[in-house]
């Protein structure tokens, strides 16, 4: 069986390919972003983090 991707579909690959090199691009900038959210935040007990 073969698959093949809609119109609709296609037309994603852009988009989600930008989307794919913005994040490898500002990868360090979001996790450093994180960090300095999360060091932020009052800790609480049930909390649980990834």
């Amino acid at each position: 069986m073969e698959y093949w991707l809609t119109p609709i579909g296609i037309s994603l690959l852009e988009p989600m390919g930008n989307l794919i090199l913005w994040a490898n691009d500002n990868f360090d900038r979001v996790m450093k972003a994180r960090k300095y959210y999360d060091e932020a935040q009052p800790a609480t007990a049930d909390v649980q983090k990834d």
